[in-house]
């Protein structure tokens, strides 16, 4: 038998996982044939922000009853409408036709303002719910509704009621190689 020293362990490890991630990556490469095909190919960009960010100063109203009470809920942390980047319209159900403008730092993704969405006010429900509804626990609610680390890993995954390994991008490559 051969003793081996702590140092050849850690060495053959290394190799071992080396090994096995670059075994792993193979898949990728034929998944990367699927972008260069000629024609009017498309991507589906998510961005997650995972904390860091303050929302309700990313995108904001310009002008009007929506800037007013941005303004005022915000304080002094409020951007100066003149700050902020246009971004174009929106018929707002409370305050109608509004304009949103991006933090004033967002330069670059101003230029791609036509080519993004920007999905606010999102969370992860199982159904509609009112208050009453919420506080008599009469319709089922998101696992640790108020837990901002579990609701980060609900929206990554989709899974109200439970936990995934693989993401809803992940789900969804899955599902289409199944």
């Amino acid at each position: 038998m051969v003793a081996l020293s702590r140092r050849k362990i850690l060495q053959l490890t290394a190799y071992g996982i080396a090994f096995g991630i670059a075994s792993q990556m193979f898949p990728f490469r034929t998944l990367s044939a699927f972008a260069q095909t000629p024609g009017d190919y498309k991507a589906l960009v998510c961005i997650f922000l995972h904390g860091g960010n303050d929302g309700d100063n990313t995108v904001v109203p310009i002008s009007g009853t929506g800037y007013a009470d941005y303004a005022a809920v915000r304080g002094a942390i409020a951007h100066p409408s003149a700050n902020l980047l246009p971004i174009g319209n929106v018929n707002h159900s409370t305050y109608g036709p509004t304009t949103y403008g991006l933090h004033p730092s967002m330069t670059q993704l101003q230029g791609l303002a036509s080519q993004l969405a920007v999905v606010a006010n999102c969370g992860m429900l199982v159904e509609p719910l009112t208050k009453d509804e919420y506080q008599n626990r009469l319709k089922p609610r998101p696992q640790n509704l108020f837990s901002h680390s579990d609701q980060q890993r609900q929206m990554q995954d989709a899974t109200p009621l439970g936990s995934s390994p693989t993401g809803w991008g992940g789900a969804s490559l899955i599902s289409f190689k199944g």
